[in-house]
């Protein structure tokens, strides 16, 4: 229901490439793949995607993967290595890296929040 909110003044593609990285969030989804699912020019859909939500489709992801890093961190998952891997990084020091760089504080800083809460 969120999801469907959060959309509703998205064209219908762009409303399908955003459900779409919802659900594979934790995928390394790449924007070929996107293009050939909607035969569409990867260029296109990057402008309209830029366009309709403010930001690039990479920026999207992370957002929402930093996203749900939180919420798995607010329901006592704290290893920040076990997060990393459900979200689909490789390498826990780049998610950390990525954490902070739309956080604005490393996810150490922000479990540490939490548990003074």
């Amino acid at each position: 229901a969120v999801l469907e909110f959060s959309v509703s003044s998205y064209s219908p593609m762009i409303k399908q490439i955003v459900t779409y990285l919802t659900v594979h969030l934790s995928e390394d989804v790449r924007i070929e793949d996107l293009g050939r699912m909607h035969n569409t020019h990867i260029s296109h859909i990057s402008r309209k995607f830029k366009k309709e939500t403010g930001m690039s489709i990479p920026a999207y992801v992370s957002i929402q993967r930093m996203s749900l890093a939180k919420l798995y961190f607010e329901d006592g998952e704290v290893s920040i290595k076990e997060v990393s891997k459900r979200l689909g990084f490789s390498d826990s020091n780049y998610f950390s890296k990525v954490f902070k760089r739309y956080c604005n504080q490393t996810p150490s800083e922000y479990i540490h929040m939490i548990h003074e809460r």
